[in-house]
């Protein structure tokens, strides 16, 4: 509160009065201008992970995980995906139904629930009880002297003292509060309660009534806190009262809640406050007033348990149909509801005085500079029209090219002059235009005109375009017209028409748009193969597409800004790329083209952009850049994309996995290995939920890789039969122009010896073997002196014993050679002949689109059969299944012994319904396998894990798919096949 409106609050009555207009304080810069409406959300349920659909309460610990308590347990969430906690994983847990959650002063969640219970992290990855309470909690409070105020369903509320007994707080026989709903402190550090029965005072004593007025009689289901204002929710409305003042007077926030049952209240500390309803889904009130978001698909329509904001300002909403998370996200969307003709935008266009024209299927609309959007054309031919191209004629007019009314010239007030095949058009439908002083160039559906001094001129495939569809114009710097069309494109300079190549990389067609570097003296071109570089005469000198890393090949539309920075959009999204990389891949430079893909989950209404028209991007006054969507006018400004990834998010390293065993992770982030383990599997992620996809990170491992690995996006990493040794494993996360460097994590991790590989046997092998070959010397030196007369024939033997030797080292050095890509045991391939194939196969497969597929075989309780019939029948048990796969697969395919009981096949040409159909005969050729010669009762069966190339980036990626595939098939009773 001001100076002032301490002086002129006289009493209470009046302290009241200023608790709505302390609520009106301007908002701090973290706070949102954007609406409700237009924030983007995300929703999960139980399809998505969540083991059950109430989020009953959240928090957010020090090391930046995201924590839910549900009915059934408590939950974990990285920003990719969630892991459940119940009593397998917390033994000290009474009841896996959990409904309260709180972070102590020392960063330790504590949680409760059903029949009492309460548990606390212990600080060491474990959990301890703490003392439980008479009945279940409902809510859990951290008090000034680092204890807990735990209410409870019925018994009150229960205060835990960081040193001391716990007390049970009640109201008086004649006082029956009910339920408590929720805690909060005012500003004078008084402890209120609230209950089904009204709100309560918490004192040393028990829940007492107090000096409170204003409040509607009945249930206070929610409580809260804001800068010295106490907010009580009910089920007719939200009250706010100065809660510094002695006696609490409570006034209506906003009278449009009078009739809403309010189940939660939370702050959203910049004067401003989110509510959950019971049936109306959530409001915001904003200085700016109240706002409904509705109830409806993908917004919260159920009761509304729970509210948290994390620390990169998400709105993180529990309810009884899931979770939902709201957040500023870098891109907006102007679609229908802010006032647009229409969601499907064909053109945009940025005008000199801020605003932007928006060109839709059902007419024309301006959002101007101060964010209202105002339709065009009312009562007029363009009010109705479907918007095409637009182009900008000077002097506040602009052309307007339709669907099928022709080229309409817009003055602000009304068309002043309409063009269509009454005039001489070629076509009404106008899909291109460019001003040319008085004149106008024109890209109809049925060919090229230009119209001047009231005539009309036209090209067409007589004159020689190469199609009649022509769908892009540009001018370029020496006053040359560049047309695309549908089957390639021309130069016209002084009315001739001269081809460009664009066939010439990859059988281009299309050209959607022109993009003039002048600069750098270069024409792009947005293909439907991906960017195609000229020079000024039109001779192609190179080309950006999907063998060097463009994420799609369809590109509609191009911008270059004035940070050098290309903006591209197509069917798949709007991506930004440095344009000196571009350039440099262009001229066949090995370099990581590093792309950045924008799509739904950055704030687009729709990453499905439009194309075949112009323009379908611009650059507003402001800087912003805008795209044209099949559901509104996108658009961003980059400092906003700059504001979401300023900082990494926080990294921990999640899991260590030696041999598919889980090993224990400790607060001393140290973990001994099993001696002899062949496999290490880390996973790491970044804990951040803003854009977490778009994450990328880099590891290494002190003492075996020599610098920084970029993964990307992965979130995992592998060694395979580390040699025994003390190692330090670092991971780190950055966003995609983020430095390396923020957040880091590490953990050592100790690799002891087998009893072989220890100092002292190495030693004693050592001298040994010296001791042996002194004595063979010896030896030797005396059968020489004794036969010192047969020298000649020794020496005759000597020679014959060479070349003998030289024999047997060549056939061993061949023996070598393929034992190097063939398993010793079964005679098929090794795994290092299958990586290689595998990386050759996959290159392949993406470059010529041609499918592949790899299984990984896992035989079941292989383990038995060694233990109850010994390793011999084991290891004749895998030289006949081998030999069974060998023989029931195609010649091509490559069979491989991936390691003990496990088998890897590579499916060139092969789908993944083909592969899951070879599979499926595969499986049931092991179990056909005779073993009655060893025992009648020995049988095997083997579990297969599909994966198909399409959709993988890597072959690793397509590695862990098979083998996430492998663990489906173990998990759903083996014996079976998975893709």
């Amino acid at each position: 509160m001001s100076a002032q409106a301490k002086r002129t609050a006289k009493g209470p009555w009046q302290r009241g009065l200023l608790v709505a207009s302390a609520l009106l304080a301007a908002i701090s810069a973290h706070a949102t201008d954007r609406a409700l409406q237009d924030l983007y959300r995300d929703h999960w349920t139980t399809r998505d992970g969540l083991p059950h659909n109430s989020i009953n309460a959240i928090a957010q610990t020090p090391e930046g995980y995201l924590w839910f308590a549900t009915w059934e347990g408590l939950v974990r969430y990285n920003g990719q995906s969630f892991t459940q906690f119940d009593r397998r994983q917390i033994p000290v847990l009474q009841d896996g139904a959990l409904r309260a959650l709180h972070v102590d002063a020392r960063g330790r969640l504590v949680a409760g629930g059903a029949r009492g219970s309460l548990v606390r992290q212990d600080g060491e990855g474990g959990w301890e009880p703490l003392p439980s309470v008479p009945v279940m909690v409902t809510m859990i409070h951290g008090g000034p002297d680092g204890g807990l105020w735990v209410g409870t369903e019925t018994a009150g509320v229960v205060h835990l003292p960081a040193d001391g007994t716990a007390q049970v707080l009640e109201p008086p026989a004649d006082d029956p509060v009910g339920s408590n709903f929720d805690i909060a402190v005012d500003a004078r550090g008084r402890q209120w309660s609230a209950h089904a029965g009204g709100l309560r005072r918490v004192d040393g004593e028990g829940l007492r009534r107090a000096d409170v007025s204003g409040l509607p009689n009945g249930p206070i289901t929610a409580l809260a806190s804001d800068g010295g204002r106490l907010i009580a929710g009910s089920a007719r409305g939200v009250y706010v009262a100065d809660g510094a003042a002695e006696a609490l007077v409570f006034k209506a926030l906003d009278p449009a809640l009078d009739t809403v049952s309010i189940s939660r209240l939370l702050p959203d500390g910049a004067g401003g406050l989110w509510i959950g309803t019971l049936t109306d889904g959530l409001m915001r009130w904003t200085p700016r007033g109240l706002e409904r978001l509705g109830v409806g698909p993908d917004r919260p329509s159920s009761r509304i348990v729970s509210l948290f904001i994390d620390r990169e300002d998400n709105l993180w909403v529990g309810t009884n149909s899931g979770l939902f998370r709201f957040t500023d996200a870098p891109f907006s969307s102007i679609v229908r509801q802010h006032g647009l003709p229409d969601d499907y935008v064909r053109s945009v266009l940025a005008r000199d005085d801020g605003s932007v024209l928006i060109g839709t299927a059902q007419g024309l609309a301006s959002s101007r500079a101060d964010g209202t959007v105002l339709r065009l054309g009312a009562g007029t031919t363009l009010g109705d029209a479907s918007v095409l191209s637009l182009a900008d004629a000077g002097g506040g007019r602009v052309w307007v090219g339709t669907y099928d009314d022709g080229a309409l010239l817009w003055d602000g007030e009304r068309v002043v002059t309409r063009l269509d095949t009454a005039k001489g058009l070629p076509a009404n439908e106008v899909r291109a235009l460019i001003a040319d002083g008085d004149a106008l160039w024109l890209g109809t559906s049925r060919g090229l005109a230009r119209w001047a001094d009231g005539a009309v001129q036209q090209w067409t495939e007589a004159q020689g375009l190469p199609t009649n569809f022509v769908i892009a114009l540009h001018r370029d710097a020496r006053g040359r017209l560049w047309v695309g069309t549908g089957l390639g494109a021309v130069i016209v300079e002084n009315t001739t028409l001269r081809p460009l190549d664009l066939k010439a990389h990859e059988d281009a067609e299309y050209a959607f748009g022109f993009l003039e570097d002048r600069q750098r003296g270069a024409m792009w071109i947005a293909s439907d193969r991906g960017l195609l570089r000229f020079d000024a005469e039109g001779r192609p000198t190179g080309a950006v597409g999907l063998a060097a890393g463009l994420p799609y090949e369809k590109v509609f539309g191009l911008l270059l800004d004035p940070q050098d920075q290309l903006w591209a959009s197509g069917n798949r999204g709007i991506l930004r790329i440095d344009m000196g990389r571009v350039n440099a891949v262009a001229d066949g430079k090995a370099l990581p083209l590093d792309v950045e893909r924008f799509t739904e989950a950055d704030g687009m209404a729709s990453a499905q952009c439009n194309g075949g028209s112009q323009p379908v991007v611009a650059l507003d006054r402001d800087g912003r850049r805008w795209f044209a969507t099949s559901v509104g006018a996108t658009y961003v400004d980059p400092a906003d994309l700059q504001r979401h990834t300023r900082h990494a998010p926080p990294v921990v390293i999640e899991s260590v996995i030696a041999d598919g065993r889980a090993l224990p992770l400790s607060a001393q982030a140290e973990v001994i290995l099993p001696a002899g383990a062949r496999r290490l599997e880390l996973r790491y992620a970044g804990l951040g939920f803003v854009l977490p996809e778009r994450l990328r990170y880099r590891h290494r491992l002190d003492g075996f890789d020599s610098d920084w690995v970029e993964r990307g996006s992965e979130t995992f990493v592998e060694y395979s039969r580390l040699p025994p040794g003390r190692y330090a494993f670092r991971v780190e996360a950055a966003h995609p122009r983020g430095a390396w460097g923020q957040s880091r994590a590490q953990i050592v991790i100790d690799v002891p010896p087998l009893w072989w590989q220890r100092t002292l046997v190495v030693w004693g092998f050592a001298i040994t073997a010296l001791l042996g070959a002194g004595l063979l010397l010896r030896w030797r030196l005396h059968r020489l002196a004794a036969n010192e007369r047969h020298l000649a024939q020794l020496v005759d033997e000597r020679t014959l014993e060479i070349e003998q030797q030289k024999a047997r080292l060549r056939h061993q050095a061949e023996e070598f050679a393929r034992q190097a890509r063939e398993d010793a045991l079964t005679g098929i391939s090794n795994r290092r002949a299958f990586d290689e194939a595998l990386a050759r196969e996959f290159a392949r497969a993406k470059r010529t689109e041609a499918p592949l597929s790899i299984a990984i075989v896992d035989l079941d309780h292989f383990k038995q059969v060694n233990d109850r019939w010994s390793h011999a029948v084991g290891d004749e048990v895998l030289k006949r299944v081998a030999a069974r796969l060998k023989a029931d697969s195609r010649g091509f395919d490559v069979v491989a012994r991936w390691g003990g009981e496990e088998f890897a096949l590579l499916l060139p040409e092969t789908t993944l319904e083909a592969a899951l159909a070879t599979g499926e005969r595969l499986r049931e050729g092991v179990m056909a396998i005779d073993l009655g010669d060893i025992d009648p009762n020995l049988h095997i069966t083997a579990s297969f894990g599909m994966a198909e190339a399409a959709g993988a980036d890597t072959h690793h990626r397509l590695l862990l798919k098979a083998d996430e595939a492998l663990y489906r098939a173990k998990a759903n009773g083996r014996n079976r096949v998975e893709g």
